[in-house]
């Protein structure tokens, strides 16, 4: 039997085209939601073991479609070290910084915006900037937060209190604050779901300790005091030269390094103080030999023999080697 045009048209259009079949397999391809207990094996599997002592930076969209978004990771964290285990994660906030204002503003506008500066505030000062699980971790139950005015840190876990303690206003990434007293376990781990090395923070600790880095001067309003008032404090700056994504490809080879997927993320683990011995001595070397040294009267018993212990004990910790479990 034979079909007239009109017929045939309709034959025709009732096919679906090639371009209907391709997006047909991408939605059946479509990850589906992921559930806490899934990514707690992922966490397993990567490596991590109950009793860890964890600093996390995460990509909540590269981690992917979480069940309960934010809440889910954390809840997989805390299963994945259990109750003797520890949580850290970078709570930074702008609140006590004067904001970038154009070059040719007016200085009554400049004065009435110090003025109005909310400055840091250790329950309200967020952290969203650092993205949905930095902010809601902020926010759990349990969690205490260093009182650093700028790189404040945030912690869970039996000892948290004593370890975000004491956080110095300069050098703070340094090893006399929170990150030093984490190593002082000898269960420190740094924990990187989807996020790239120009955001890790413990990044900022190997450059605090190494034998060149570049200094900043944060300006901060305090309000420790009666009266708030600016005041000044050093840090190392941040890294807009791609020095740390240089320095992360060094670190991917090292053989404590694991690496694997947590949901959709392609997920980094490595000890704490193995990031610290091979980032360092890198970041002295590529600063001095590019002439981006700012500051270079570092004391070197900051700095960790390969054999974990430091030179001295004048200024700082040097990264001490535990037996690992």
């Amino acid at each position: 039997m034979s079909l007239d045009t009109h017929d045939r048209s309709k034959v025709v259009a009732s096919e679906p085209s090639s371009a209907d079949q391709r997006r047909g397999k991408r939605a059946r391809r479509q990850p589906l939601p992921i559930g806490a207990t899934t990514l707690r094996e992922h966490l397993e599997r990567l490596g991590v073991i109950e009793g860890d002592a964890l600093v996390v930076h995460c990509s909540m969209r590269r981690v992917g479609d979480v069940l309960g978004g934010a809440r889910g990771v954390i809840e997989a964290l805390i299963g994945a070290v259990g109750n003797p285990g520890l949580i850290m994660m970078p709570a930074f906030t702008r609140d006590a910084l004067m904001p970038e204002l154009p070059h040719d503003v007016d200085p009554a506008d400049c004065a009435r915006i110090e003025q109005e500066v909310r400055g840091f505030d250790p329950t309200y000062s967020s952290c969203h900037h650092l993205g949905a699980l930095a902010e809601t971790f902020r926010s759990w139950p349990g969690v205490v937060r260093s009182r650093h005015p700028v790189h404040s840190l945030t912690a869970l876990g039996p000892g948290a209190r004593d370890i975000v303690a004491h956080h110095p206003r300069d050098w703070a990434f340094g090893l006399e604050g929170p990150f030093g007293q984490l190593l002082e376990t000898g269960r420190a781990k740094v924990l990187m779901l989807g996020s790239g090395w120009a955001r890790c923070s413990a990044l900022h600790t190997a450059e605090t300790i190494a034998r060149h880095r570049r200094l900043r001067v944060l300006r901060y309003k305090d309000l420790t005091r009666e009266e708030p008032r600016w005041m000044h404090a050093r840090d190392v700056a941040e890294d807009r030269e791609g020095l740390f994504d240089a320095v992360g490809s060094t670190l991917d080879q090292h053989p404590s390094m694991r690496r694997g997927k947590v949901g959709t993320a392609d997920s980094r683990l490595i000890p704490f103080d193995d990031l610290l011995v091979t980032a360092a001595p890198i970041i002295a070397a590529e600063l001095a030999a590019h002439g981006r040294v700012v500051e270079r009267d570092v004391p070197t018993n900051l700095f960790p023999n390969a054999n974990g212990r430091t030179r001295g004990q004048t200024q700082g910790r040097g990264p001490k080697r535990r037996a690992r479990r």
